[in-house]
């Protein structure tokens, strides 16, 4: 199938691929559009979900926030670690931005347990963002 004919077909695919090209574009502009509707899990009341959501929706590109604090956001304080196994679990990296999520240290951190660390600082050095390494 024509891939041209599938984004039109989809609106979902339409609208994820619409974000991306803004997004490696300048990720500024995707601050102002809504997380596209990948799946419906981001619409559950679990943990992970909601810190999923939580994290796409307040902490924009340019920023980054730590795992405690993100848990803290999450109305869970104790739950740093639990938010560290809702990012390794995130089927939506770069939409749900995992990526900006760091440890209290201020460092990179094991992003896809330290095999995609170049990953993690090209995203945020593309947001503008210096990371300690």
């Amino acid at each position: 199938m024509d891939p041209k004919k599938l984004e039109v077909s989809h609106p979902i695919i339409s609208d994820c691929v619409h974000w991306l090209s803004l997004y490696f574009i300048d990720p500024s502009l995707v601050s102002t559009l809504q997380m596209p509707k990948l799946c419906p899990v981001l619409t559950t009341d679990k943990f992970q979900s909601r810190v999923w959501v939580m994290l796409a929706q307040q902490v924009g590109p340019g920023k980054t926030i730590s795992y405690k604090e993100l848990a803290e956001v999450a109305n869970n304080p104790g739950a740093a670690r639990a938010v560290g196994s809702a990012m390794s679990a995130n089927p939506f990296q770069i939409v749900v931005p995992c990526h900006r999520v760091l440890p209290s240290s201020g460092k990179l951190g094991k992003y896809a347990f330290g095999k995609k660390n170049k990953v993690k600082a090209w995203l945020l050095h593309h947001e503008g963002v210096s990371v300690l390494n």
